[in-house]
């Protein structure tokens, strides 16, 4: 048969085509030149974030690699992942990872990896791990990714990211070449909150901490690689103020850690913390993150955070009511004073949380003596000419009395509350008599919302 020119060119290029792979390998004895992956250490049975950089087994990692042909990363202005664009790879009891379809080294090529876990499909958003492909393995170096806290700890996994290895090569006077090997680093940073009560003067123990909340804490973080290799190889930015919360927690187990970007911590986080207490009881602390050493979240730290609530920063909650204070507190003139909840940040929680139009805060006190009607006054904040207050009319009672006043709020009582009419630290009520002939004692206040 006679061939023409057109036709013996595309024989000859089919022909040429079928000599290689879809990696540019050329067909052959190729087993020694399969790239291999590992990570040194032991592996865990199960997610442990705790212990080094270990991953479990079984678990996967996404893995970018890119072909550079002869030129050197840094000179190499593509800085796609032509070779491997988040690829699962899986982790083995014997510290390797398993992938397919296998790759192979081409002599004089170079070629640069990075992996991160937990693997995420691209565009899924799986667990948290954002990876599209506007974002990585095109331009600004190897890219970036993004990472985004989940709501509930226990749904929240460790973000691990590896170094950018860059220009590795199979020489081809190397029968085997050496596996790549990936460390992996912690991104996130880990917090876990324990309630102690030994300095509260609540005479009680904590049975069990029930509910921790984070409020405005930033629960995304983006990280970017840098494109020269000689340079930091991580950006990190730290975005979106968000809540996070655990539950029915167990300090013991990770699932009760919070998982969070390395972040300053801004003046508007706060920590609640909800437990019941050894008598049956339920307290609650609401306090700013910053105030309880927390000024900053550093980069693949642990922390354990030890709450330590006073008598005056507790709620307790009986049925459906709130306790905010309970004691023992005389005042006997126009001069003495009991001001309650002065912190700023739990009369914050209160108006957050609890206190809403129509809630209603009830005062037990018992009248000691005095023969004025005006026995008892109640200002919302400080006694300072503000017309929110409230005061009792009673006629004269006989000493030992025991008597209630019932305030119940308006939307002036929650907007003072909050700070609506002023900018500094005052305190949610201030107690006080009218005449200096009248004495009364301060039992107990209750919130019913």
């Amino acid at each position: 048969m006679k061939l023409t020119p057109m036709i013996y060119i595309a024989l000859l290029f089919l022909l040429t085509a079928c000599g290689e792979d879809s990696t540019g390998v050329p067909d052959g004895p190729r087993t020694s030149r399969l790239m291999t992956f590992c990570m040194p250490g032991s592996r865990a049975a199960a997610t442990d974030f705790v212990s080094g950089s270990d991953l479990p087994e079984g678990g996967q990692v996404g893995t970018f690699a890119f072909a550079q042909g002869d030129t050197l990363w840094d000179n190499w202005s593509p800085k796609t992942a032509n070779l491997m664009y988040n690829t699962p790879m899986t982790v083995t009891p014997q510290n390797t990872l398993t992938y397919s379809p296998p790759r192979y080294w081409s002599p004089g090529v170079y070629y640069s990896f990075f992996a991160y876990y937990p693997f995420s499909a691209t565009g899924s958003k799986a667990k948290g791990v954002d990876i599209n492909t506007d974002s990585i393995g095109k331009g600004r170096g190897a890219g970036s990714l993004s990472f985004t806290v989940q709501p509930d700890a226990k749904d929240q996994e460790d973000l691990l990211l590896t170094d950018l290895i860059t220009d590795q090569y199979w020489p081809d006077t190397v029968e085997t070449p050496d596996p790549v090997t990936f460390q992996f680093h912690h991104l996130l940073s880990g917090l876990r909150f324990v309630v102690d009560l030994s300095q509260s003067g609540l005479g009680t123990t904590v049975a069990s901490l029930d509910t921790v909340r984070l409020e405005q804490v930033c629960t995304r973080l983006t990280t970017a690689l840098t494109s020269k290799s000689s340079t930091s190889t991580r950006r990190m930015t730290a975005s979106v103020p968000g809540t996070v919360y655990a539950t029915a927690v167990d300090t013991s187990q990770v699932s009760s850690w919070f998982l969070l970007p390395p972040q300053t911590v801004p003046d508007t986080a706060y920590v609640y913390a909800r437990y019941t207490a050894a008598d049956g009881s339920n307290g609650f602390l609401y306090t700013q993150l910053k105030t309880i050493g927390v000024p900053r979240l550093q980069e693949g730290t642990r922390r354990t955070i030890i709450l330590q609530p006073s008598s005056s920063s507790v709620i307790k909650k009986n049925g459906d009511d709130y306790w905010i204070w309970e004691g023992s507190q005389s005042i006997s003139s126009a001069n003495s004073k009991l001001e309650i909840w002065k912190e700023k940040t739990l009369r914050n929680f209160l108006t957050t949380h609890i206190l809403k139009v129509g809630s209603q805060i009830k005062v037990d006190y018992v009248f000691t003596s005095g023969s004025r009607n005006y026995d008892l006054g109640v200002a919302i904040g400080y006694d300072n000419g503000h017309s929110l207050y409230y005061q009792t009319n009673l006629p004269a009672q006989s000493a030992g009395t025991a008597l209630s006043l019932t305030l119940t709020l308006d939307q002036d009582d929650i907007d003072y509350f909050k700070g609506t009419y002023y900018d500094w630290n005052v305190p949610l009520l201030t107690f006080y008599t009218k005449n200096s002939q009248d004495e009364v004692t301060i039992k107990q206040v209750t919130i019913t919302p």
